[in-house]
C-alpha cells in the first residue's frame, strides 16, 4: 500500500480501494447467487453491484475522515491522514495545490506525528481546491452505477432493499 506519497494517482487509489473495500462487497454480494445456483449474469450482477456500492463506501468513509466529529464517525476523524493514507479528497487537492501547499502536506503526511494544527491546514487544503465535493460527486457515480446493475431483477421487497444502500451511503454522516 502506498503511504505518505503526494504523487499517489487517482488511478492509484482506486486499485488499493478496488483490491481492498470493494473486492470485499462484491463478494459479498455475489454469495448467495452462488450458493443458490444461479447463473453467471445474476452473479455478475451482483458481484458489480457490491463493487461499485464498496468504492461508494470507501469513498464516503474517505471524506468523512476530513469533515466528520469523533462522536459521529465513531472514530478519531484525521486518522488517515496520521496514517500517511493519501486518500481521494486529498489527492484532488493536491493536484491543484501550489508548490507550497503541496511541500507542507508532504511534510505532514512525513510526520511520526500529525497535530491538530497540521490536521486544520490540511483540512483547508482540500477545501480550498474541492477535495470534499469532489469526492461526494465520485461516490454519486458510484452508487448510481451500484443501482443501474440491479436492473436485470423484476420487482421485490429485496430489490428495493438492495436499492436502499446506495442511498443510506450517500447520506451517511458516520
Amino acid at each position: 500500500m502506498k503511504t505518505s506519497d503526494v504523487n499517489t494517482s487517482e488511478e492509484d487509489y482506486y486499485e488499493i480501494i478496488g483490491s481492498k473495500t470493494a473486492v470485499l462487497f462484491a463478494v459479498a454480494c455475489e454469495i448467495g447467487a452462488i450458493l443458490s445456483d444461479k447463473d453467471e449474469a445474476v452473479r455478475r450482477s451482483l458481484s458489480d453491484f457490491g463493487y461499485n456500492l464498496g468504492i461508494a463506501f470507501q469513498l464516503t468513509d474517505d471524506m468523512l475522515d476530513y469533515i466528520s466529529v469523533d462522536d459521529v464517525l465513531g472514530k478519531k476523524v484525521g486518522t488517515d491522514l496520521k496514517e500517511g493514507k493519501v486518500t481521494l479528497p486529498l489527492i484532488r487537492a493536491i493536484k491543484s495545490a501550489t508548490d507550497k501547499e503541496k511541500s507542507m502536506i508532504q511534510g505532514i503526511l512525513g510526520k511520526n506525528s500529525v497535530t491538530a494544527k497540521d490536521f486544520e491546514r490540511t483540512q483547508k487544503v482540500i477545501e480550498k481546491y474541492n477535495g470534499i465535493e469532489y469526492t461526494a460527486s465520485a461516490t454519486k457515480k458510484y452508487t448510481d452505477a451500484a443501482k443501474n446493475c440491479l436492473n436485470m431483477f423484476g420487482p421485490s421487497p429485496y430489490k428495493e432493499g438492495l436499492l436502499a444502500i446506495p442511498d443510506y451511503i450517500l447520506k451517511r454522516k458516520t
